[in-house]
Protein backbone atom coordinates (compact mmCIF):
# COMPACT_ATOMS: atom_id res chain seq x y z
CA UNK A 1 0.00 0.00 0.00
CA UNK A 2 1.57 3.38 -0.71
CA UNK A 3 0.73 6.44 0.34
CA UNK A 4 0.68 9.65 -2.05
CA UNK A 5 1.45 13.26 -0.87
CA UNK A 6 2.43 15.62 -3.33
CA UNK A 7 3.88 14.48 -6.77
CA UNK A 8 1.68 14.42 -9.56
CA UNK A 9 2.49 11.51 -11.23
CA UNK A 10 3.89 8.14 -9.60
CA UNK A 11 5.11 4.74 -11.03
CA UNK A 12 4.50 1.73 -9.13
CA UNK A 13 5.98 -1.92 -9.89
CA UNK A 14 3.61 -4.64 -10.76
CA UNK A 15 3.24 -6.40 -7.31
CA UNK A 16 2.55 -2.57 -5.60
CA UNK A 17 -1.20 -2.92 -6.55
CA UNK A 18 -3.04 -1.97 -3.72
CA UNK A 19 -3.25 1.60 -3.40
CA UNK A 20 -4.66 3.71 -0.88
CA UNK A 21 -5.19 7.76 -1.31
CA UNK A 22 -5.55 9.96 1.77
CA UNK A 23 -6.61 13.39 1.03
CA UNK A 24 -7.40 16.85 3.19
CA UNK A 25 -9.01 19.88 2.83
CA UNK A 26 -9.23 22.89 5.07
CA UNK A 27 -10.96 23.76 7.76
CA UNK A 28 -14.04 26.27 7.27
CA UNK A 29 -16.63 27.33 9.42
CA UNK A 30 -18.98 25.41 7.30
CA UNK A 31 -16.73 22.18 6.78
CA UNK A 32 -19.23 20.10 7.84
CA UNK A 33 -20.71 21.36 4.38
CA UNK A 34 -18.26 20.42 2.12
CA UNK A 35 -17.98 16.91 0.63
CA UNK A 36 -15.27 14.77 -1.40
CA UNK A 37 -15.82 12.92 -4.47
CA UNK A 38 -13.31 11.16 -6.39
CA UNK A 39 -12.86 8.68 -9.56
CA UNK A 40 -9.96 6.70 -10.69
CA UNK A 41 -9.97 6.83 -14.69
CA UNK A 42 -8.70 3.58 -16.13
CA UNK A 43 -10.91 2.00 -13.23
CA UNK A 44 -13.61 3.68 -12.41
CA UNK A 45 -16.77 4.43 -14.75
CA UNK A 46 -18.45 7.35 -13.07
CA UNK A 47 -17.59 9.16 -10.31
CA UNK A 48 -17.67 7.87 -6.42
CA UNK A 49 -20.53 8.90 -4.39
CA UNK A 50 -19.91 12.17 -2.52
CA UNK A 51 -18.63 11.46 1.20
CA UNK A 52 -17.28 13.49 4.24
CA UNK A 53 -14.80 10.46 4.09
CA UNK A 54 -11.11 11.20 3.76
CA UNK A 55 -9.73 7.84 2.23
CA UNK A 56 -9.82 6.11 -0.84
CA UNK A 57 -8.99 2.44 -1.94
CA UNK A 58 -8.79 -0.16 -4.92
CA UNK A 59 -6.88 -3.08 -4.54
CA UNK A 60 -5.14 -5.45 -7.42
CA UNK A 61 -4.98 -2.91 -10.06
CA UNK A 62 -3.81 -4.87 -13.02
CA UNK A 63 -0.49 -3.09 -15.13
CA UNK A 64 -1.34 0.31 -17.08
CA UNK A 65 -1.80 4.05 -16.69
CA UNK A 66 -4.44 5.43 -14.48
CA UNK A 67 -5.84 8.80 -13.12
CA UNK A 68 -7.29 9.24 -9.42
CA UNK A 69 -8.89 12.77 -9.77
CA UNK A 70 -10.13 14.28 -6.73
CA UNK A 71 -12.34 17.13 -6.14
CA UNK A 72 -14.19 19.33 -3.82
CA UNK A 73 -18.00 20.14 -3.85
CA UNK A 74 -20.26 21.70 -1.30
CA UNK A 75 -23.32 19.84 -2.92
CA UNK A 76 -23.73 16.97 -5.62
CA UNK A 77 -25.33 19.42 -7.99
CA UNK A 78 -23.35 22.14 -7.45
CA UNK A 79 -19.27 22.75 -8.91
CA UNK A 80 -16.27 21.71 -8.09
CA UNK A 81 -14.90 24.32 -5.41
CA UNK A 82 -11.76 22.42 -6.05
CA UNK A 83 -9.82 19.67 -7.99
CA UNK A 84 -6.40 17.25 -7.96
CA UNK A 85 -5.09 14.76 -10.64
CA UNK A 86 -2.64 12.07 -9.63
CA UNK A 87 -1.19 10.28 -12.79
CA UNK A 88 -0.71 6.98 -11.42
CA UNK A 89 1.66 3.92 -13.22
CA UNK A 90 1.57 0.55 -12.53
CA UNK A 91 4.29 -1.73 -14.56
CA UNK A 92 3.55 -4.53 -16.19
CA UNK A 93 5.23 -8.16 -14.44
CA UNK A 94 8.70 -8.95 -16.25
CA UNK A 95 7.01 -12.21 -17.61
CA UNK A 96 4.64 -9.64 -19.30
CA UNK A 97 7.18 -6.64 -20.65
CA UNK A 98 7.75 -5.89 -23.78
CA UNK A 99 11.04 -7.58 -23.91
CA UNK A 100 9.49 -10.87 -22.17
CA UNK A 101 6.78 -10.76 -24.99
CA UNK A 102 9.94 -10.31 -27.47
CA UNK A 103 11.44 -13.25 -26.35
CA UNK A 104 8.48 -15.59 -26.28
CA UNK A 105 8.34 -14.29 -29.85
CA UNK A 106 11.61 -15.13 -30.67
CA UNK A 107 11.05 -18.71 -29.37
CA UNK A 108 8.09 -19.39 -30.87
CA UNK A 109 9.55 -18.34 -34.27
CA UNK A 110 12.60 -20.48 -33.27
CA UNK A 111 10.82 -23.29 -32.55
CA UNK A 112 8.23 -22.82 -35.84
CA UNK A 113 11.91 -22.60 -38.07
CA UNK A 114 13.47 -26.25 -36.01
CA UNK A 115 9.67 -27.64 -36.63
CA UNK A 116 9.49 -26.16 -40.19
CA UNK A 117 13.36 -27.67 -40.86
CA UNK A 118 12.88 -30.91 -39.35
CA UNK A 119 9.63 -31.14 -41.56
CA UNK A 120 11.25 -30.20 -44.64
CA UNK A 121 14.29 -32.47 -43.95
CA UNK A 122 11.58 -35.50 -43.66
CA UNK A 123 9.57 -34.60 -46.27
CA UNK A 124 13.47 -34.50 -48.66
CA UNK A 125 14.02 -37.42 -47.20
CA UNK A 126 10.70 -39.30 -48.27
CA UNK A 127 10.93 -37.75 -51.82
CA UNK A 128 14.22 -39.20 -52.31
CA UNK A 129 13.07 -42.35 -51.16
CA UNK A 130 10.03 -42.67 -53.29
CA UNK A 131 12.68 -41.94 -56.43
CA UNK A 132 14.85 -44.69 -55.19
CA UNK A 133 12.16 -46.92 -54.97
CA UNK A 134 10.97 -46.20 -58.41
CA UNK A 135 14.54 -46.04 -59.70
CA UNK A 136 14.46 -49.69 -58.44
CA UNK A 137 11.35 -50.51 -60.15
CA UNK A 138 12.25 -49.17 -62.97
CA UNK A 139 15.73 -51.35 -62.99
CA UNK A 140 14.17 -54.24 -62.10
CA UNK A 141 11.21 -53.79 -65.37
CA UNK A 142 14.07 -53.33 -67.22
CA UNK A 143 16.20 -56.34 -66.31
CA UNK A 144 12.89 -58.64 -66.15
CA UNK A 145 12.39 -57.46 -69.43
CA UNK A 146 16.00 -57.94 -70.91
CA UNK A 147 16.02 -61.72 -69.42
CA UNK A 148 12.65 -62.09 -71.38
CA UNK A 149 14.02 -61.30 -74.06
CA UNK A 150 17.31 -62.77 -73.12
CA UNK A 151 14.85 -66.05 -72.54
CA UNK A 152 13.21 -65.60 -75.88
CA UNK A 153 16.22 -65.46 -78.23
CA UNK A 154 17.52 -68.25 -76.64
CA UNK A 155 14.36 -70.78 -77.36
CA UNK A 156 14.77 -69.46 -81.05
CA UNK A 157 17.76 -70.79 -81.48
CA UNK A 158 16.83 -73.79 -79.60
CA UNK A 159 14.13 -74.66 -81.58
CA UNK A 160 15.91 -74.35 -84.96
CA UNK A 161 18.85 -76.45 -83.42
CA UNK A 162 16.58 -79.29 -82.05
CA UNK A 163 14.82 -79.71 -85.44
CA UNK A 164 18.16 -79.57 -87.44
CA UNK A 165 19.90 -82.37 -84.10
CA UNK A 166 17.09 -84.99 -84.83
CA UNK A 167 17.61 -85.48 -88.81
CA UNK A 168 21.69 -85.52 -87.77
CA UNK A 169 21.07 -88.16 -85.41
CA UNK A 170 19.11 -90.21 -88.14
CA UNK A 171 21.70 -89.84 -90.70
CA UNK A 172 24.81 -90.55 -88.10
CA UNK A 173 22.52 -94.09 -87.15
CA UNK A 174 22.83 -94.84 -90.96
CA UNK A 175 25.48 -97.87 -91.47
CA UNK A 176 25.23 -97.67 -95.24
CA UNK A 177 27.07 -94.17 -95.00
CA UNK A 178 31.11 -94.30 -95.30
CA UNK A 179 33.15 -93.78 -92.24
CA UNK A 180 34.52 -90.16 -93.45
CA UNK A 181 30.52 -89.48 -93.70
CA UNK A 182 30.34 -90.46 -90.28
CA UNK A 183 33.34 -89.14 -88.92
CA UNK A 184 31.99 -85.53 -90.14
CA UNK A 185 28.47 -86.45 -88.69
CA UNK A 186 30.18 -87.34 -85.51
CA UNK A 187 31.67 -83.80 -84.89
CA UNK A 188 28.81 -82.23 -86.44
CA UNK A 189 25.92 -83.97 -83.78
CA UNK A 190 28.78 -83.12 -81.08
CA UNK A 191 28.69 -79.38 -82.27
CA UNK A 192 24.60 -79.47 -82.28
CA UNK A 193 24.48 -80.92 -79.18
CA UNK A 194 27.16 -78.63 -77.68
CA UNK A 195 25.33 -75.81 -79.35
CA UNK A 196 22.13 -77.12 -77.55
CA UNK A 197 23.74 -77.13 -73.80
CA UNK A 198 24.93 -73.80 -74.21
CA UNK A 199 21.20 -73.09 -74.86
CA UNK A 200 20.40 -74.77 -71.94
CA UNK A 201 22.83 -72.84 -70.07
CA UNK A 202 21.98 -69.48 -71.19
CA UNK A 203 18.27 -70.26 -69.88
CA UNK A 204 19.64 -71.95 -66.84
CA UNK A 205 21.30 -68.33 -66.25
CA UNK A 206 18.16 -66.83 -66.54
CA UNK A 207 16.12 -69.09 -64.23
CA UNK A 208 19.30 -67.96 -61.76
CA UNK A 209 18.53 -64.30 -62.15
CA UNK A 210 15.19 -64.38 -61.23
CA UNK A 211 15.78 -66.95 -58.41
CA UNK A 212 13.76 -69.60 -60.01
CA UNK A 213 16.97 -71.98 -60.80
CA UNK A 214 17.81 -74.83 -58.06
CA UNK A 215 21.50 -76.53 -57.35
CA UNK A 216 21.35 -80.15 -58.54
CA UNK A 217 24.57 -81.70 -57.93
CA UNK A 218 25.54 -85.02 -59.87
CA UNK A 219 28.83 -87.04 -60.25
CA UNK A 220 30.46 -87.01 -63.75
CA UNK A 221 33.47 -88.31 -65.49
CA UNK A 222 35.59 -85.43 -65.92
CA UNK A 223 37.95 -86.97 -68.18
CA UNK A 224 35.04 -88.07 -70.57
CA UNK A 225 33.89 -84.71 -70.52
CA UNK A 226 37.01 -83.34 -71.58
CA UNK A 227 36.92 -85.96 -74.13
CA UNK A 228 34.01 -85.06 -75.91
CA UNK A 229 34.50 -80.87 -75.77
CA UNK A 230 37.99 -81.52 -77.82
CA UNK A 231 36.69 -84.29 -79.96
CA UNK A 232 34.41 -81.72 -80.65
CA UNK A 233 36.95 -79.21 -81.92
CA UNK A 234 39.35 -81.92 -83.63
CA UNK A 235 37.78 -81.79 -87.05
CA UNK A 236 38.00 -77.95 -87.23
CA UNK A 237 41.49 -78.08 -86.36
CA UNK A 238 42.24 -80.91 -88.57
CA UNK A 239 40.88 -78.97 -91.16
CA UNK A 240 43.11 -76.05 -90.41
CA UNK A 241 46.23 -78.09 -90.04
CA UNK A 242 46.16 -77.86 -86.20
CA UNK A 243 47.11 -80.80 -83.97
CA UNK A 244 44.77 -81.22 -81.22
CA UNK A 245 45.54 -83.91 -78.59
CA UNK A 246 44.39 -84.44 -74.86
CA UNK A 247 46.47 -86.49 -72.22
CA UNK A 248 44.69 -87.50 -69.16
CA UNK A 249 46.85 -88.83 -66.37
CA UNK A 250 45.46 -91.65 -64.64
CA UNK A 251 45.36 -90.87 -60.72
CA UNK A 252 43.63 -92.29 -57.54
Amino acid sequence: TDEVSHLDSYTFAYDENDLRFNFYYPSFSRRSALMCQYKLEGYDHDWQMPTYGKEAHYSNLTPGKYTFRLRLISAPDKPALSERTVEITIKPAPWQSSAAWLLYFGIIALMLHILNTFYLRARTNHLLLLQEQRELEREKQAKEMNMRFFANIAHEFRNPLTIIAGPLMTLNADKALPQSVHRILIHVCMSVNRMLRLIDQMLDFNQLETDELRLRVSEVDAAEELRQQVASFKESARVKGIRLELTVKNGN
